[in-house]
């Protein structure tokens, strides 16, 4: 007896008929014709040496055999379908899962705030890690599977194995305390340039692009706090005559309750850019999908 010409197909047809008691159900079930039904059948036999089934009048009567392997092969069909059919779909109301994510403080105070909302009304029993995004490890935990996604802007992707898809733009905006000394109503390019600035330890591409700018017009900012907690920074900005530069968004999830203001940038820099990131082999998990689906949806 060679396993190898015992095919998957074999055996449902096996199941199909033993639970069914009919030729004719399992080939409906199995979307076969009955005369494909009838040659599994036979090569069912040819391969046990056995009837397998034979024929009553209360339809296809299972052999002392087929009632001694009936249960292991339903087990076996069951345990290969089960994560087959989880790959294909997915019900996040009935998923129970972890979701490891890395984002920044800085990103994080305006998205996970809606993912959260969103997980608690669609997704109850998934749990959702997050962790702090670190550039220099991102790439080798996306691809061990220690990540499923990164969210940021400061990284390229170096690794032909990671995809990433946009999930936002958005403009700059320069926030200053409403009690400053003497920017009120307005910010003009002046004002900006004398300001005292206080910035996110590792500024984003805009902002960096804003000094390019600057240098072009032979000026300069006057840099005087680094800050690696953005929360940190527009509490000093309330309480200071600094100023700082955020994306729009990051601005309104970390100044409510403050007592600053928001003034558009007095020139023209690139947008705020924000990407997930997931590695190629989690690409066509149903769980992914709708993961990343969620995540644009949301913003």
């Amino acid at each position: 007896m060679n396993i190898t010409q015992l095919d998957l197909n074999l055996m449902q047809v096996f199941l199909q008929i033993y639970e069914n008691k009919s030729l004719s159900l399992a080939a409906e079930h199995l979307n076969l014709s009955q005369p494909a039904i009838s040659h599994s059948l036979k090569k069912l036999r040819d391969y046990f040496d056995d009837p397998i089934f034979v024929r009553s009048r209360g339809g296809m009567v299972a052999t002392p055999f087929s009632d001694g392997i009936y249960p292991n092969v339903k087990q076996a069909i069951t345990l290969l379908q089960t994560p087959i059919l989880a790959h294909k779909t997915f019900s996040p109301e009935q998923c129970n899962t972890v979701i490891k994510v890395a984002v920044s403080d800085f990103n994080g105070a305006f998205l996970l705030p809606k993912l959260a909302v969103y997980l608690s009304e669609h997704a109850p029993n998934v749990e959702l890690q997050v962790v702090h995004l670190d550039r220099d490890t991102v790439h080798q935990h996306l691809a061990s599977g220690k990540l499923d996604f990164a969210i940021g802007s400061l990284f390229a992707i170096a690794d032909a194995g990671l995809y990433q898809t946009r999930l936002f733009e958005d403009n700059y905006v320069c926030v200053v305390s409403n009690k400053h000394s003497h920017i009120q109503n307005t910010l003009s390019f002046d004002d900006y340039i004398t300001a005292q600035h206080v910035i996110f330890s590792v500024e984003e591409k805009g902002v960096r692009d804003s000094d390019a700018y600057l240098k072009q017009q032979q000026q300069t900012r006057r840099v005087v706090m680094r800050v690696p907690y953005a929360a940190n920074i527009v509490k000093i900005v309330e309480q200071t005559d600094y100023i700082c530069a955020l994306p729009t968004k990051i601005a309104t999830a970390y100044c409510q309750g403050l007592a600053v203001k928001q003034f558009p940038f007095p020139f023209s820099i690139p947008h705020y850019q924000v990407n997930l990131y997931w590695h190629q082999r989690t690409d066509c998990s149903a769980q992914h999908k709708w993961f990343r689906q969620t995540l644009k949806s949301l913003m």
